[in-house]
């Protein structure tokens, strides 16, 4: 069991299921809603808690979306003792809406975690992993970046936000740089249509940085660039596609949970494009990650099975 340090937003998250999303001017009525407390790193932080020690640092207003914050990340098993409290500030939110194809439309408003700032090297170096992402101010991102590179903790990247913006410079001591295929995009300015562009699209990534290179690729799966092989594509099974939400963060939480223990980089990948293929076929953030739950805390019972036989 490892220790990880999630820094990143904390959001009120609002999901609304639809036949259709509406465009301007256009009203749709939704069959489901839910409401739970999310962002990038508590989706993954979720699951890296079934099987680790998960601690969050953070900044929630001082209203009842963050009274709410606080007690769900418990329920989380994240341990939320880092988490400031900001009285002037609201709580996060994000609007999520998906449609019967799985598709969904984002609004975000970060509110108190555009506020969050940065935490001593001694905090960090009692951590095996800190996972990061990219929603977070710049200037704070960057000095934790170099917090962890100081005190040898490594860093997992993920890059909801600001891909443009980012000093591509501050991926030098990265240890797993892991953006989506729209994020690769934004980073490199590309179109990434096909598998052979994602490769590429690894390749080029890996020029910035000295540490791994994941690009998960929705229904094709994901590539896989350390700095001792040419770029591994690891296929997806074809499944229906109910809701594309947190399939991401699933992928990345699994994978850092496996690498953690293993150090088989090949092999936490395609554990991780498993269960996060399987989590598309469920309706709703909250539904699809204690689904996947469910199965990795199988996964692991017969992994512990086989290892005592």
């Amino acid at each position: 069991m490892k220790t990880i340090l999630l820094v990143g937003s904390i959001l009120t998250e609002r999901q609304y299921l639809v036949d259709r999303i509406a465009s301007a001017d256009q009203v749709a009525y939704a069959s489901q809603t839910n409401i739970i407390t999310s962002s990038k790193v508590i989706n993954a932080g979720r699951i890296l808690a079934i099987n680790h020690q998960v601690k969050m640092y953070g900044t929630i207003g001082a209203d009842t979306d963050g009274t709410k914050a606080l007690a769900d990340l418990i329920c989380y098993h994240i341990d939320p003792n880092l988490i400031v409290t900001k009285p002037k500030a609201t709580t996060g939110q994000v609007l999520t809406i998906t449609d019967r194809e799985g598709k969904t439309a984002i609004t975000l408003y970060l509110g108190a975690s555009s506020l969050t700032g940065t935490i001593s090297p001694k905090v960090v170096k009692q951590f095996d992993c800190m996972y990061l992402e990219t929603s977070l101010p710049l200037k704070s991102l960057y000095q934790l970046i170099s917090t962890a590179s100081k005190v040898k903790t490594p860093v997992l990247l993920d890059f909801p936000n600001q891909q443009r913006e980012f000093n591509k410079i501050f991926l030098r001591t990265i240890d797993f740089l892991m953006p989506n295929r729209q994020e690769a995009e934004l980073l490199l300015n590309t179109k990434i249509n096909t598998v052979a562009d994602a490769q590429q699209a690894a390749v080029t990534l890996k020029k910035f940085t000295r540490g791994t290179v994941i690009i998960s690729i929705d229904k094709d799966g994901c590539i896989v660039l350390d700095s001792k092989a040419n770029p591994l594509h690891i296929p997806s099974k074809k499944v229906t596609i109910h809701d594309t939400t947190a399939c991401g963060d699933i992928f990345r939480g699994v994978f850092l949970s496996e690498f953690l223990n293993s150090r088989n980089l090949n092999l936490s990948a395609q554990k991780a494009t498993q269960l996060a293929t399987e989590s598309i076929r469920h309706l709703g953030v909250d539904n699809s990650i204690n689904e996947i739950s469910k199965n990795y805390k199988l996964l692991l019972q017969s992994n512990e099975t086989a290892t005592s036989n």
